[in-house]
C-alpha cells in the first residue's frame, strides 16, 4: 500500500494540508470538554450568567472553526485521493498496454479489469480515509488520555483496563477477517469472468437455450463470493456491539467510582465528571474508528498487492519497450526469418523447430488445420510472444533487439477478429496513421476493397461506428481493419485469416490489389482456404506446430500429401473452387 503513495504526485500540497486541517479540528474537539467543565463548575454552579455567555461564545466560535477545518480537510483529501486513483489507473493501463500476449493470458481480461477498476477504487478510498484521519486518530487518542489524566489521574486508571481489552478484541476480529477479504477479491475476479462471458456471448447463450444453465452457473459463483463476504461481515458485525458494550461498562464504572462510596477518594466535580466521560468516549470512539479503518485498509492492502503484481511484472515477449528508436537499415535482409524457433504455452509445445525465410517484398502463405499454430507463429513476428528457443528476425534484426514502438511501426497486423472502436471510420483509420488525410484514407480503403461501401454511406469517412462497429457487416469490418493496417504503410503486413467473411469475388480482388500496391512490403497471409494462399511466392503447411511442407502451390501438390489432401477437400487442386 505504501508503495502506491508515490502516485500522489501532483497532489502533494493537498495531501499535506488535509491532515493539518484535521489536526486543527481535533484540537478544538479536545478543548471543548474542558470549556464545558468550566461552564458547569464555574458558571452554572455559581449562577454567573456573563461567564456562561462568554464560554458559550467560545464554544460557538470553536464549533464554527472546527466545521471550516472539516470541510477543508474533506475537500483537499477528496482531490488528492481521486487524483491518486486517476494516476494509478493511467499507469496501470499503460503497463497493461505493453504486456506481451503471454502476460495478458496469465492474468486474464476479467482480472485485469477488476484490478484497474475495483482495486483502484479500494486504494483510492483508503487513501482518502488515511488523509482525513492521519492526524485525527492518534492525536485524539493520545490527547484524550492526557486530558483524562490531567482531570483526574486516579480515575484514568479505568483506561488502563478498558484500552487493552478493546485492542485485544480489535486484533481478534481483524485477524479473522483479513484472509476472508483476500479470498473475496479472488472470488470477485471469477464472478467478473462469468458476467463478461454471458454479456459478450448472450446471442450464443440464447441460441442454445442455455440461459437457465448460465443462471445456475452465475448463482454458484455469486454464492461463493457472497458466502465469503457474509462470513467476513459476520465477524465485522460483532465489533460494533462489542464496542458499545465495552464503552458502556467503562462509563458505568466511572459513574460508580465517582458517585459511590469511592467518591471522596476520586473527588470529582460535576463538570470534571462530564469532561472525563467525554474524553473516555472520544478515546473509545477513536479506537472504534481505527478498528473500522483497519477493515478498509485490509481490503485496500489486498487490492494494492494485486495492483503491484501488475506494475512489478517485467516486460517481456521478445520486445524491449523502451521508446521509439529507428530500425537500422539492413540492405538485402529478408523481411522475416525464422530459424529453429520453438514456442510453448502452458507447458505444451505449440511451435516446434520452425524455419523459413520471407524475402523483402515477397508473399508468404501459411495454411493448416485448426490448432496447428498458425496464429501463434505470426504473433512472434511483431513480438507479441517471444520464442522459447531459436531466433525470429525482422529485416535482419532479432525481435528482442527492437524497440516495441519501432517494431510495431514496421509490422502491420490484421487479426482474426475484426475489432473496431467507437468513433468515426476516419478515427479508426487514423489509428494506423495519426493525421491521415482523406487522400490517405481513400488509397488504403481502395486497396482493402472498402472504398466501394464507404462512398455509399451518407457521411462517408465521418460515419459514426457503434461499439465494436456493430452497425457494419462482418465483411465490411474486416475490410476496414485491413485498411487501418495498410494506411501506415508497413514493411511487413500480416493478414491472420482476416478475409474469412469476404465473398470469393471480393477476396480475389483484395489479393490482386495487395500484389499490385504492396510491391515493397512483405505479406504474410494466414488462411484455411487454399485459394487465399495459392498465389503466394511460398506456402508453409503447418500441422501440430511443425512444418509439414514448404514451397509453391505446384511444388506442394506433388511433394506434400497433407497440402494435396487440403486442396482436394476444397476442390482446389486445379486452382479454383
Amino acid at each position: 500500500m505504501l508503495r502506491l503513495i508515490r502516485y500522489l504526485k501532483g497532489y502533494r500540497v493537498q495531501a499535506v494540508l488535509a491532515p493539518l486541517f484535521k489536526f486543527l479540528e481535533t484540537a478544538t474537539e479536545l478543548i471543548m470538554p474542558l470549556i464545558m467543565a468550566n461552564l458547569i463548575d464555574k458558571g452554572i454552579a455559581s449562577g454567573d450568567t456573563a461567564y456562561i455567555i462568554r464560554q458559550s461564545v467560545y464554544m460557538g466560535a470553536l464549533t464554527f472553526g472546527a466545521f471550516f477545518c472539516v470541510m477543508m480537510c474533506q475537500w483537499l483529501a477528496s482531490i488528492a485521493s481521486i487524483g491518486m486513483g486517476a494516476n494509478i489507473r493511467r499507469v496501470l493501463l499503460n503497463k497493461i498496454g505493453r504486456f506481451s500476449y503471454s502476460q495478458l493470458d496469465k492474468f486474464g481480461t476479467h482480472s485485469l479489469t477488476n484490478r484497474a477498476t475495483n482495486d483502484v477504487i479500494q486504494v483510492q478510498t483508503a487513501a482518502a480515509m488515511f488523509l482525513r484521519l492521519l492526524m485525527r486518530l492518534p492525536f485524539l487518542l493520545i490527547g484524550g488520555i492526557v486530558m483524562a489524566v490531567i482531570i483526574n489521574a486516579r480515575m484514568s486508571l479505568v483506561l488502563a483496563v478498558v484500552v487493552p481489552v478493546f485492542v485485544a478484541v480489535m486484533f481478534l476480529i481483524v485477524g479473522r477477517t483479513a484472509p476472508l477479504y483476500r479470498g473475496a477479491q479472488k472470488s470477485l475476479d471469477q464472478m467478473t469472468l462469468v458476467v463478461r462471458e454471458n454479456i459478450q456471448g448472450t446471442r450464443v447463450v440464447r441460441a442454445f437455450n442455455k440461459s437457465s444453465d448460465e443462471d445456475a452457473h452465475f448463482s454458484r459463483v455469486n454464492g461463493a463470493y457472497s458466502g465469503i463476504a457474509v462470513k467476513a461481515g459476520r465477524f465485522a458485525a460483532l465489533f460494533s456491539p462489542l464496542t458499545a458494550l465495552i464503552m458502556n461498562i467503562a462509563v458505568i464504572a466511572v459513574l460508580w467510582l465517582a458517585g459511590g462510596i469511592h467518591s471522596t477518594y476520586f473527588g470529582m466535580t460535576s463538570g470534571q465528571l462530564m469532561a472525563f466521560i467525554n474524553y473516555l468516549t472520544q478515546i473509545i470512539t477513536a479506537l472504534t474508528v481505527a478498528a473500522n479503518l483497519s477493515q478498509n485498509f485490509i481490503k485496500a492492502a489486498a487490492s494494492a498487492r494485486r495492483i503491484n503484481e501488475v506494475l512489478d511484472l517485467p516486460e517481456e515477449g521478445g520486445v524491449a519497450c523502451t521508446g521509439g528508436v529507428e530500425a537500422p537499415e539492413s540492405p538485402g535482409a529478408p523481411a522475416v526469418e525464422f530459424k529453429n524457433a520453438f514456442f510453448s504455452y502452458g507447458g505444451k509445445n505449440v511451435l516446434t523447430d520452425v524455419s523459413f525465410t520471407l524475402p523483402d517484398g515477397g508473399t508468404l502463405g501459411i495454411i493448416g488445420g485448426t490448432g496447428s499454430g498458425k496464429t501463434t507463429l505470426v504473433n512472434l513476428v511483431p513480438g507479441f510472444y517471444g520464442p522459447n528457443e531459436g531466433v525470429v528476425r525482422v529485416l535482419g534484426k532479432r525481435t528482442d533487439e527492437y524497440d516495441a514502438v519501432t517494431l510495431h511501426d514496421l509490422v502491420g497486423v490484421v487479426p482474426q477478429q475484426a475489432l473496431l472502436f467507437s468513433g468515426t471510420i476516419a478515427d479508426n483509420l487514423r489509428w494506423g496513421k495519426p493525421g491521415a488525410d482523406e487522400e490517405d484514407m481513400r488509397a488504403a480503403c481502395k486497396t482493402a476493397q472498402a472504398l466501394e461501401f464507404v462512398d455509399k454511406l451518407p457521411h462517408k469517412f465521418d460515419t459514426v461506428l457503434t461499439e465494436g462497429g456493430k452497425n457494419l457487416s462482418g465483411g465490411q469490418k474486416q475490410r476496414l481493419t485491413i485498411a487501418r493496417a495498410l494506411i501506415k504503410k508497413p514493411r511487413i503486413l500480416i493478414l491472420d485469416d482476416s478475409a474469412s467473411a469476404l465473398d470469393a469475388k471480393t477476396d480475389a480482388r483484395l489479393r490482386k490489389a495487395l500484389k499490385r500496391d504492396l510491391k515493397e512490403t512483405g505479406v504474410i497471409i494466414v488462411s484455411q482456404r487454399v485459394n487465399a494462399v495459392m498465389d503466394a511466392d511460398k506456402i508453409i503447411v503447418l500441422t501440430e506446430g511443425s512444418v509439414a511442407g514448404a514451397g509453391t502451390h505446384k511444388e506442394l501438390l506433388t511433394g506434400c500429401p497433407l497440402y494435396k489432401e487440403i486442396c482436394e477437400s476444397q476442390n482446389a487442386a486445379g486452382g479454383a473452387l
